[in-house]
């Protein structure tokens, strides 16, 4: 079962994936067209970040802007 939770993201496990999320994008897209929030974006008053870990899927994140 999936289960996800609400996270401040400052788990190690959290921070690494979501620095391997953006350096893709960044490695192959030309420069300014990587539309993707960085950590300190994660943690602005209107974001609320999520995380999940199942156990042979390893982890998971995401993330709500509100409007």
């Amino acid at each position: 079962m999936l289960e996800i939770e609400e996270d401040d993201l400052s788990r190690e496990q959290t921070r690494a994936l979501l620095a391997l999320h953006r350096a893709g994008p960044h490695a192959s897209s030309p420069p300014g067209h990587v539309f993707a929030f960085d950590l300190s974006d994660l943690h602005s008053p209107g974001v609320t970040g999520l995380t999940s870990q199942k156990a042979r899927a390893g982890p998971a994140t995401g993330s709500i802007p509100h409007a």
